[in-house]
């Protein structure tokens, strides 16, 4: 089908295939599309239908506020010819390679990390490309609507997939995959993506700052893999601010005091907000710093001084996103094209 998008700056014509949403089509087509969560919560890519037949995915996603002609384009696939009209700028090329596709997946391996926080496999049907810091949406049959998870892994192959999973107040699919976690190998999961543009590539060339708040941290230990297995530090400094409410809520600690034993220019700190630290705890992770406070404060202050030549990334809750970004703005004075984030709502 033919799909022209008129945005505040022009019109774009591209095709959209049988099946495909339309944000997978204007992205296949390398369009610089306005998203942020590809699940239907957030609304960043809604859009009024003008013309034509869609098939809407999910009418009751939170992201569609407005009235009846508005779309949002990660949740439409087309029945015919469209027209849509968009209240945003779109430009051409987008900056990332990678496009997004469906494929099965079967879960593999479950691991409680905490009472609420699980590590997941997905081993998909196909070799699934794409770049450290990237995240892609889960989907089973039984609950309406895609979630979006980042990759915590980035190997060679790329035929695993590794994910860290918060279980959520109310949230429909985290409370049935931990209800369900000592049966869930081998349950086939519909995985479409990767969707992102806080990507890291090794040359870069930038010293790395990386601050996440909770399961945020998931897209950064896949943008830390990727540089350790390309030597990045011997050449550049890494700082990760890893921010969690209570001490008990962090996880992966081990496997983080581990990088930054091994890596002279890599520093890791975790920055609890509510709480006394446990010096015994604390302890035990010799090569990892500790500070009582929001993750972004934490990170303002070790960081003060330290913003040549730096490459932020950002993840986590809307509002650590928010934070964490001002404070890069405003007291670091980085470029905005220096912070790189995905937000999800």
């Amino acid at each position: 089908m033919q799909i022209t998008l008129k945005a505040k700056n022009k019109s774009w014509d591209f095709a959209a295939e049988s099946g495909e949403t339309l944000l997978k089509a204007g992205l296949r087509a390398g369009l610089h599309i306005p998203y942020e969560c590809a699940t239907g919560t957030c609304s960043t890519c809604r859009v009024r239908l003008i013309e034509g037949d869609l098939e809407d995915l999910w009418p009751e996603a939170p992201g569609r506020r407005g009235g009846n002609n508005e779309r949002l384009l990660c949740q439409c696939r087309p029945k015919s010819d469209c027209v849509l009209e968009a209240d945003k700028f779109i430009y051409s090329k987008d900056q990332v390679s990678t496009t997004p596709m469906s494929v099965m997946g079967r879960i593999t391996a479950v691991d409680l990390l905490t009472t609420d926080v699980m590590e997941l496999a997905v081993e998909p049907e196909i070799p699934f490309r794409y770049e450290a810091g990237q995240f892609v949406t889960l989907e089973h049959g039984v609950i309406c609507g895609p979630r979006a998870y980042s990759m915590t892994n980035f190997p060679p192959l790329r035929n695993r997939l590794e994910f860290i999973i918060k279980r959520k107040h109310g949230g429909k699919l985290t409370d049935w995959l931990f209800r369900n976690h000592e049966t869930l190998i081998q349950t086939n999961l519909c995985v479409t993506g990767p969707f992102g543009r806080a990507v890291f590539a090794p040359d870069m060339e930038r010293n790395l700052l990386c601050i996440a708040g909770g399961s945020g941290v998931a897209g950064m230990c896949s943008i830390l893999e990727r540089a350790i297995g390309n030597g990045y530090f011997s050449q550049y400094r890494g700082a990760l601010f890893f921010g969690v409410r209570v001490l008990r809520d962090a996880f992966w600690l081990k496997e983080l005091n581990d990088f930054a034993k091994e890596l002279e220019n890599l520093s890791i700190t975790i920055a609890v907000s509510n709480g006394e630290l446990d010096q015994a705890f604390v302890e035990t992770f010799p090569a990892l710093k500790f500070e009582c406070g929001l993750v972004h404060e934490v990170a303002s202050a070790e960081m003060s001084g330290r913003y040549a030549n730096v490459r932020a990334y950002l993840a986590g809750p809307p509002a650590c996103v928010e934070a964490s970004k001002r404070m890069l703005l405003t007291e670091a004075k980085l470029r905005p094209d220096d912070i790189r984030y995905d937000k999800f709502s």
